[in-house]
């Protein structure tokens, strides 16, 4: 259980930090001239030969633009930015939620399920006897007359079932 909620816990710090990195980050001026920042966004959104340039506007924000390298031409990349952040953040949003849900679902299930009660239940041993003797004096008895058949079918039957 304890494995389940490190896991719940580390996918919510991974939903959170992808949402902070690919949304929130890239639009705040704080970030603007971050390498680190640049240098990430800029491996998954540019070509090669491109680097990643972040520009402040008055209307729009922050435009990001991979710029190429040698001729210094200009690709507005801002809404693929924006597009892998919402991707992202949904991902690890539903792969989380979904592993809450189920999480709560066992925890539910189990509270539900009863362990089966096993009642075991011991008969008090009789001495061993020799059955075979026992069935063969039974006989004799019914052969003298001594009880019924229906009587002799009684007592082997207990016998047999005492075993």
């Amino acid at each position: 259980m304890i494995v389940r909620i490190l896991l719940i816990a580390a996918l919510n710090i991974l939903w959170v930090g992808i949402m902070v990195v690919t949304l929130i980050m890239p639009t705040m001026p704080e970030f603007m001239d971050n390498s680190i920042l640049n240098s990430v966004l800029g491996g998954i959104l540019c070509n090669t030969d491109e680097h990643l340039q972040r520009l402040q506007t008055e209307s729009a924000g922050i435009n990001s633009f991979c710029v190429n390298t040698t001729t210094e031409s200009k690709r507005n990349v801002s809404e693929n930015l924006g597009l892998i952040g919402l991707v992202a953040t949904g991902i690890t949003f539903l792969v989380t939620t979904t592993a809450e849900v189920l999480f709560a679902f066992s925890l539910k299930r189990k509270r539900n399920s009863k362990e089966p009660v096993v009642e075991v239940v011991t008969t008090p041993r009789k001495p061993d006897i020799n059955i075979t003797e026992t069935l063969r004096q039974l006989e004799e008895a019914r052969k003298a007359g001594l009880i019924s058949y229906d009587e002799y079918d009684r007592k082997r039957q207990e016998i047999y079932k005492n075993l």
